[in-house]
C-alpha cells in the first residue's frame, strides 16, 4: 500500500513537471505572437523591445529576424533592418520575403549594386518573378541606359501579377517621361489615378499630370497677359522710375485706371539657343489730375544660351513714352545677365546693363538736362522651397547715371529682397523691399549743394485665382525718399485692386 502511495505520488510530480515544461515553452511563442500583433497594430516601439529580447534568448530564430526586421524599417533603422533580414535568409527556416525587403531596402539607400546581387538570388532560387521583374525594370530606368528594356520588364511584372498594376502604371509613365513620350506618361499617370483614387501613387499622378501641363503651357511659343487695376495714390507723382520729373512731390491724392497688355513670342532655334520676342504696353488716366496721364510702349527682344545649369540671356529694349499725350521719352537699353543653377533649391545671378534715355522736352533751369547714358551692375541669389512654389531672393546693384547736366548726375548702391509663397490653394502673397542709396555727383545748381537721397520702398500683394488663367492681385505699396535737399523730400502710399488674365 505504501508503494502504491509513493507511486502515486512520483507520477503526479512528472505529470506536474511536464506541464511546467510546457506551459515554458509555449512562453517565446506567446511572446512572439504578442510583438507580432504590435508590430502589425503600429506600436513599433513595443514590437521592437521585445523581439529584441526574444532573439537574445532564441539567436537562431529566423522568424524573429525577419520582424526584427521589418519593425527596424518601420522605425528608419535602415542598417540595422538589412542587416537583420540577412540574418533571417541565413537561418533555418530560410524567410525568404526577406529578399524582397533587401531589394526594396537596398533601392531605396540608392545601393543598386546590392538589389543586384538579390535579384539573382531571387532568380537563382525561382522565387517572386514578379517582384524580380519589377525592381530589375526600376534598375535600368534608374540608370537612364535602356528605357525599352525597363519598360519591356515592368510590363512583365504587371502581366505576371495584376496586383502589382497600379505601381507599374506609375513607373512607366515616368519612363514615357525620360522617353520624351508625354502623351503615354499622361495616359498611365491617368491610369494609376482610375486604378487608386485614394492612394499615395494617385496623389503623385495628379501632381505629375499638373507638371506636364504647366511645361506644355510654358512650352506653347505665345504667352502673354492683360490686366485692368484701379489705384489710389495719395501723392501723385508722375514718375516712370525715380524723379524723372523735375517737379516738386505734391499732396494731391487722386484714383486711376491703370491698363497692361504684354505679349511674348519665343522661338526655339535648337537645344541651347533661344529668342524672345516681345511687346508692352502700360496706360495710366487719372481721374482728376489729366495732365499725369501716361502712355508707353515698350519692344523688347532677349536671345538665350542655356548648357546644363547655367542660361545667359542678352535683354535689349526700347520704350517711348507719352504724358498728357505728348512725347516725354525716348530710351533703349542693353545688357547681358548669367543665371547658375546651385544645387536643387538655389540659383545665383550677375548681369550688367546699359541705358540710354532722352528726355524730349525741354530743360527749363540749369543743370536739368537729363539725358543720360545709365551703366549697372548687379548680382543676385535666389532660394527656392516648398517643391518650387514658394522663394526668397536678395540683389544688390550698382548704377551711374551719367546725366547730360550736372544736377541729376549720380552713383547709386541698391538692396532689394523679394520673397512669394503660397498661402493656401489659389491664393498666393509675397513682398518686396528696395532700399537705394543715391550720391549725387555734383553741387546742385539750383540749391548749391550735393544732394543725397535714401529711397525706402515696400510693396506687399496677395494673388488669388479667380479663374482659370485670370487673377485678382491686391497690393499695398508705400514710398520714402529721404534727402538732404528738402523739396525732393517726400512720402507716398499707393493701393491697388485689378484682374489679370493670363494667355
Amino acid at each position: 500500500m505504501k508503494f502504491y502511495k509513493l507511486l502515486l505520488i512520483f507520477s503526479t510530480l512528472i505529470i506536474f513537471a511536464n506541464v511546467i515544461s510546457s506551459l515554458a515553452s509555449d512562453e517565446p511563442d506567446k511572446t512572439l505572437q504578442k510583438a507580432i500583433w504590435n508590430y502589425k497594430h503600429e506600436n513599433y516601439e513595443e514590437s521592437y523591445d521585445a523581439l529584441l529580447k526574444l532573439l537574445k534568448e532564441n539567436p537562431n530564430s529566423s522568424i524573429i529576424a525577419y520582424y526584427l526586421g521589418m519593425v527596424s524599417k518601420k522605425l528608419e533603422k535602415y542598417d540595422t533592418a538589412k542587416t537583420y533580414f540577412e540574418k533571417s535568409i541565413t537561418l533555418s527556416p530560410k524567410i525568404k520575403n526577406a529578399i524582397l525587403e533587401l531589394m526594396d531596402l537596398d533601392y531605396k539607400k540608392g545601393k543598386f549594386n546590392d538589389v543586384s546581387k538579390w535579384i539573382a538570388v531571387a532568380e537563382k532560387e525561382n522565387i517572386f518573378p514578379a517582384q524580380t521583374s519589377f525592381f530589375k525594370g526600376l534598375l535600368l530606368l534608374k540608370e537612364s541606359k535602356d528605357i525599352d528594356s525597363a519598360i519591356k520588364y515592368l510590363e512583365q511584372a504587371k502581366t505576371i501579377d495584376p496586383s502589382l498594376t497600379q505601381t507599374v502604371d506609375y513607373h512607366l509613365g515616368m519612363a514615357c517621361i525620360k522617353k520624351q513620350n508625354i502623351s503615354d506618361a499622361k495616359q498611365f499617370f491617368k491610369n494609376v489615378i482610375v486604378e487608386g483614387k485614394n492612394s499615395n501613387l494617385a496623389t503623385f499622378a495628379e501632381q505629375y499630370l499638373s507638371a506636364i501641363a504647366r511645361k506644355e503651357d510654358i512650352s506653347k511659343p505665345l504667352h502673354g497677359n492683360i490686366s485692368t487695376t484701379v489705384q489710389y495714390d495719395d501723392n501723385v507723382i508722375l514718375s516712370p522710375d525715380e524723379n524723372i520729373i523735375a517737379i516738386s512731390p505734391g499732396n494731391t491724392d487722386d484714383f486711376r485706371a491703370v491698363y497692361t497688355l504684354d505679349g511674348t513670342y519665343n522661338i526655339k532655334l535648337n537645344e541651347t539657343v533661344n529668342n524672345k520676342f516681345g511687346y508692352a504696353l502700360y496706360a495710366a488716366k487719372q481721374f482728376d489730375l489729366g495732365f499725369y496721364d501716361m502712355l508707353s510702349h515698350t519692344f523688347f527682344t532677349q536671345p538665350s544660351i542655356s548648357n546644363n545649369d547655367i542660361l545667359i540671356n542678352f535683354p535689349c529694349d526700347y520704350t517711348y513714352l507719352t504724358i498728357n499725350d505728348k512725347g516725354y521719352l525716348s530710351s533703349a537699353g542693353i545688357g547681358s545677365e548669367i543665371n547658375k543653377k546651385l544645387d536643387a533649391s538655389n540659383m545665383g545671378q550677375i548681369g550688367a546693363g546699359y541705358k540710354y534715355k532722352d528726355f524730349l522736352w525741354p530743360a527749363l533751369l540749369a543743370g536739368e538736362n537729363k539725358d543720360s547714358n545709365e551703366y549697372s551692375v548687379y548680382g543676385a541669389w535666389f532660394y527656392f522651397f516648398q517643391d518650387n512654389k514658394a522663394f526668397v531672393s536678395g540683389k544688390y546693384t550698382i548704377n551711374y547715371d551719367n546725366t547730360e547736366e550736372s544736377n541729376w548726375r549720380y552713383l547709386g548702391n541698391k538692396f532689394s529682397a523679394v520673397t512669394a509663397f503660397p498661402i493656401i490653394e489659389k491664393v498666393k502673397a509675397g513682398t518686396l523691399i528696395d532700399l537705394c542709396f543715391q550720391n549725387f555727383t555734383d553741387t546742385n545748381l539750383l540749391y548749391y549743394q550735393k544732394r543725397h537721397d535714401i529711397v525706402a520702398s515696400c510693396s506687399s500683394f496677395l494673388l488669388i485665382d479667380i479663374f482659370k488663367n485670370t487673377e485678382l492681385k491686391i497690393s499695398y505699396t508705400f514710398i520714402n525718399d529721404s534727402s538732404n535737399i528738402q523739396i525732393y523730400t517726400y512720402k507716398r502710399n499707393i493701393y491697388s485692386a485689378g484682374v489679370k488674365y493670363k494667355f
